[in-house]
């Protein structure tokens, strides 16, 4: 976790791969990556992938704004049992 950065933070592939602890090799992982970074599904976050002339891809997060979930109006909240109480 990078923080609450205004801008954002960057961490190259083979860093993010060593710090995730993952077992599959780094080409696996940074195909994993892209395929986040594609469906953008890290909410309150932008995700991009910085390709630099000299060194390895990074992947970059910036804050976005959280919008909140939408209602659903028709059925008047979230309903719970009486079992769900503890």
């Amino acid at each position: 976790h990078g923080g609450k950065q205004t801008r954002g933070w960057s961490f190259d592939f083979p860093y993010l791969h060593a710090k995730s602890g993952s077992l599959s090799p780094l080409k696996h992982f940074a195909y994993d990556l892209r395929d986040i970074v594609r469906k953008q599904s890290l909410p309150g976050y932008s995700l991009t992938i910085n390709r630099p002339q000299v060194g390895p891809d990074r992947l970059s997060f910036a804050p976005t704004e959280l919008l909140p979930f939408p209602r659903n109006r028709g059925t008047g909240g979230v309903k719970t049992h009486a079992v769900d109480k503890l």
